[in-house]
């Protein structure tokens, strides 16, 4: 029996009008890119959304806004609320200051409100916010896989477990569950298969980005993320830096290298503090590993993100060598940019190249199984047969920069061609969700996305929202504290 009532027939303890429309209500701890990936993921998500959902609603809750972060919301159809608790972490425990958020600006939720969580970030307060409110259903995206990676990072393999199995009792609590690319997508189904519940995929769409064709005298790498040394051992920065340095060493020492690479400079975004140990200790790396002076240019995360787009579509290759990448978001912009790629074969971006394009994919940039290393001493997180294998790869894009970029925009055409676009992302998922409610077309099944956009209909927040009779959500909300989760999950931002 389909869980959607049919317009005008009467829903209990309802209040709403009937409508078509259904109401998504996304929790993040920031708008735009600022504090991590997962808020640039939310907020192209959430516009993407706004732009497809037609009738119905799209409403985002974070922590803190701007004037001027409301407006860009509202140009894609999203109220933008926040909460301003005083804190900086989206804690489970603000789910009624959530649901006094909505009342107090008069947004009226009911059976037909998706609430929705990225992963242990704001997952738990999603879940919350459903059991307070007494309607709706609970939705959570997974962005990371505790299980693939706490235990080599940390060292610690009782506390990686605990983190693994409360990650896991997330998703298994939620009323539907989406995962960020094939890899996760995988694991997911692995975590709720004997629930019967679908575990349904999100790919990204490629960011909009002018490739650049402009010629560049020297060679420039970049890489992005998360470069302190808490994370290197699962993120290999220092990876980077050490096998950019091997082949300016390796050109200078052989003629036959291009002239170009003697003078490479490497771009690294993620540094915690300009000027501090950090920055020293790459600076060590790269000087001592070329056998000389390098240009190398560490920068902390930016939020302007339209700069940082520009200025990756100018770089010579892009290098996102991770240990484990639940996708890799760094990656994905880089074939946005059309820039050439080398990229570890432990990621969801890799497998997504793989299944959607196969063999003809795989040929166009360069991938490789990176081993990592766990140096007890903590000296170095990388083994030395990285280097010398990423050093090949550096190598031979140098000596042939416009084949590689040739390749790069093949690339990037191809997947495109596909129909891997924000607003296909948001149409599917739309149609995804309402499948879990009993309406719309067959669930995704994880294969690459039929083009599927829609009108983009405008939205206001008088729109009136669809009445979902669900039995699990119809009951009035409890105060008993045991329902609701109480702690806090978040470790690290995955991107």
């Amino acid at each position: 029996m389909s869980t959607f009532e049919h317009p005008g027939q009467e829903v209990a303890n309802s209040n709403e009008p009937p409508s078509h429309g259904i109401q998504l209500i996304l929790m993040a701890q920031s708008w735009g890119p600022k504090n991590g990936g997962i808020n640039a993921f939310n907020t192209d998500f959430a516009k993407a959304l706004g732009r497809q959902l037609g009738p119905g609603q799209v409403v985002c809750v974070t922590l803190n806004r701007t004037d001027e972060e409301q407006r860009d919301a509202a140009d894609s159809n999203v109220e933008l609320l926040a909460i301003e608790p005083g804190q900086d972490q989206f804690t489970p425990g603000l789910a009624h200051a959530v649901l006094a958020e909505l009342k107090n600006k008069s947004v009226a939720t009911g059976p037909g409100t998706f609430w929705i969580g990225h992963d242990v970030h704001t997952g738990p307060v999603a879940i919350n916010t459903a059991k307070a409110a007494g309607h709706g259903r609970s939705v959570v995206i997974q962005h990371m896989s505790y299980g693939d990676y706490i235990s080599f990072r940390d060292g610690i393999g009782q506390k990686a477990l605990e983190k693994q199995r409360r990650q896991e009792e997330l998703y298994r609590q939620a009323d539907v569950v989406f995962a960020v690319g094939p890899l996760l997508r995988d694991r997911l189904k692995e975590i709720v298969h004997d629930q019967g519940k679908p575990a349904h995929m999100i790919v990204p769409g490629l960011a909009d980005i002018q490739p650049s064709d402009a010629p560049r005298a020297v060679f420039r790498a970049v890489a992005m993320g998360r470069l302190g040394p808490a994370d290197d051992r699962i993120k290999q920065g220092r990876l980077a830096v050490a096998a950019v340095a091997s082949a300016i060493r390796e050109a200078h020492e052989n003629p036959a290298w291009p002239e170009g690479l003697k003078k490479a400079e490497m771009w690294l975004y993620g540094i915690d503090q300009p000027g501090g140990a950090e920055e020293a200790g790459l600076r060590k790396l790269a000087r001592e590993t070329a056998g000389r002076g390098v240009n190398l240019v560490p920068l902390p995360f930016t939020h302007d993100r339209p700069r940082l787009l520009r200025d990756l579509s100018h770089c010579d290759v892009a290098l996102m060598l991770s240990w484990h990448e639940g996708f890799g978001l760094t990656g994905w912009e880089a074939i946005a940019a059309g820039v050439p790629l080398i990229v570890s074969e432990n990621s969801g971006l890799y497998q997504l190249i793989n299944e959607s394009l196969g063999a003809a994919g795989l040929a166009l940039f360069r991938h490789l199984d990176i081993r990592g290393w766990d140096d007890p001493k903590g000296d170095e997180n990388f083994h030395d047969n990285d280097v010398t294998d990423v050093r090949k790869h550096l190598l031979k894009l140098a000596q042939n920069r416009t084949k590689a970029k040739t390749n790069a925009q093949q690339l990037r055409q191809m997947l495109l061609d596909k129909g891997y676009s924000w607003d296909n992302a948001a149409a599917i998922y739309i149609n995804d969700l309402r499948v879990s409610g009993g309406e719309g077309s067959k669930s995704s099944d994880g294969g690459p996305p039929v083009p599927l956009v829609v009108p983009v209909q405008k939205v206001t927040t008088e729109t009136a929202l669809p009445r979902l009779n669900s039995e699990a959500h119809s009951q009035p909300a409890t105060a008993n504290p045991e329902n609701l989760i109480v702690n806090d999950l978040v470790d690290v931002h995955p991107y």
